[in-house]
């Protein structure tokens, strides 16, 4: 009879998905997967000590709790990025091998970009808020009475003038960053009818055929774009990478879009740029510090737009999650290299 592994899953999984391996795994649930709260380092250390798979997503996976757990052999970390979660170094030191979900919610990502993108232009939660806060339902303007269908008025005071958005077509959408999110955001934006431009020194165009994108540098990439968005990881090379410089080489009638990391951008300036008109709007899903400090002066902004880190946050995310880790441990199970593995040097080259 197959030994049955010791397994502590507090990622939130849709456990359908283990069907295969269910059989092989005698599993325990706990953490968010829970109550939505994040097991402290002691407990999780404390429950890692007989444990032989470890499926997690928001906790920590240090060396401490590496060395401690003599027994473990495999972690799942339900992240793209796996490096801010887990010491690799030190799993694989152990022997341990590390499997991550990179991708899962790229196209959630991509889609939430294309939503800030048509809000900006349009002024949707802009005069969403203005109605709910009944600003705006008192509004008389100088429709004519016989003209029953603009009720909003027609003066340039009106709604109809003072929030006309911006086509989409025939624009220039510049992506910062051309991985997996980057490409889905031009996939969607190319639909619309925008020409696509990407800064990415890692990207070889001629390699890749597929996108019809041009490359540029980044200054050109900012001097011709009507919309930036970025897409890239965030490095000690793309720290702050949009800064006062950057965002003096942008049209006064662009736009910046940023659902990547927050620190790509120094908001000091960003705030500069808004205020003085020297760019038209921005919209943040990312902040350099969340929850936003209530004294933050992105607050007092009238032209962004900030969401609360939610672009990779939808139904089927936990789905695709839910998938691919399950394969990647019918991988490991069956004596396999993982698909997506973080340490493939444990496995000999073949």
């Amino acid at each position: 009879m197959t030994k049955m592994l010791e397994t502590l899953i507090t990622a939130d999984l849709d456990l359908s998905f283990f069907k295969k391996v269910q059989h092989r795994l005698k599993i325990e649930i706990d953490g968010y997967a829970v109550d939505r709260r994040v097991l402290s380092p002691e407990k999780l250390r404390r429950k890692c000590r007989n444990i032989e798979i470890l499926i997690s997503e928001y906790e920590t996976i240090d060396r401490i709790l590496i060395e401690e757990s003599q027994k473990l052999q495999f972690i799942g970390c339900c992240r793209g990025g796996v490096g801010t979660a887990v010491d690799i170094e030190a799993a694989t030191e152990r022997g341990i091998v590390v499997t991550y979900t990179p991708g899962r919610n790229s196209n959630a990502v991509a889609d939430f970009t294309i939503g800030l993108l048509l809000d900006l232009t349009r002024n949707i939660t802009k005069t969403d808020n203005l109605i709910k806060s009944r600003e705006m339902t008192s509004y008389k303007g100088s429709a004519p009475s016989f003209y029953k269908d603009t009720i909003w008025g027609l003066d340039e005071n009106s709604p109809l003038v003072r929030y006309r958005g911006t086509s989409l077509k025939g624009k220039n959408l510049g992506i910062i960053g051309f991985g997996r999110i980057g490409k889905l955001v031009a996939e969607k934006a190319k639909v619309l009818g925008l020409q696509i431009l990407v800064f990415d020194p890692y990207y070889d165009e001629q390699a890749d055929k597929y996108y019809d994108v041009k490359t540029e540098s980044l200054e050109i990439l900012l001097k011709k774009s009507d919309f930036v968005s970025l897409s890239c990881k965030l490095t000690e090379e793309t720290r702050g990478i949009i800064s006062r410089k950057e965002l003096s080489l942008m049209k006064s009638t662009s736009y910046l879009i940023n659902t990547a990391r927050g620190a790509l951008i120094n908001e000091e300036d960003l705030c500069r740029a808004l205020s003085s008109k020297k760019i038209a709007g921005a919209a943040l899903d990312v902040v350099q510090v969340e929850p936003i400090p209530p004294d933050s002066p992105l607050l007092d902004i009238d032209n962004i737009i900030l969401t609360p880190h939610i672009a990779g946050s939808s139904e089927e995310v936990k789905r695709v999650t839910s998938e691919m880790m399950a394969r990647n441990i019918e991988e490991f199970l069956a004596g396999k290299v993982p698909e997506n593995i973080a340490n493939p040097k444990l496995y000999p080259a073949s």
